[in-house]
């Protein structure tokens, strides 16, 4: 193989601190809320299990037509599917303006 031509690109939530804010400025009770925000996600329930996550990544590697990104659990699904949704509906809503820019025919 002359390199990976599949790219996969997850969110998953199982219970890990993950990225903690940044640019807080210096303030440690800032850091702190940052901190138990990323940690306490779910509070030890997150619909995420990391086994089945790598098991669906593996099989996502493995398949022929592999998706450009792969969302892993539920509540992934709910909250990019709404954002998706969302700039549906904001295109629709500025269809006329964007498409007037175009040079006359």
């Amino acid at each position: 193989m002359a390199g990976l031509s599949r790219r996969v690109s997850a969110r998953f939530h199982f219970g890990t601190a993950g990225d903690l804010e940044s640019g807080h400025d210096g303030d440690s009770s800032q850091k702190w809320a940052a901190q138990e925000r990323a940690t306490s996600y779910g509070g030890g329930r997150q619909p995420g299990d990391p086994a089945r996550a790598a098991q669906a990544i593996i099989r996502t590697v493995d398949a022929d037509e592999a998706p450009f990104r792969l969302l892993l659990g539920s509540d992934a699904v709910e909250i990019v599917g709404d954002e998706l949704r969302a700039q549906i509906e904001e295109l629709k809503a500025w269809q006329e303006t964007s498409v007037s820019t175009d040079f006359p025919e």
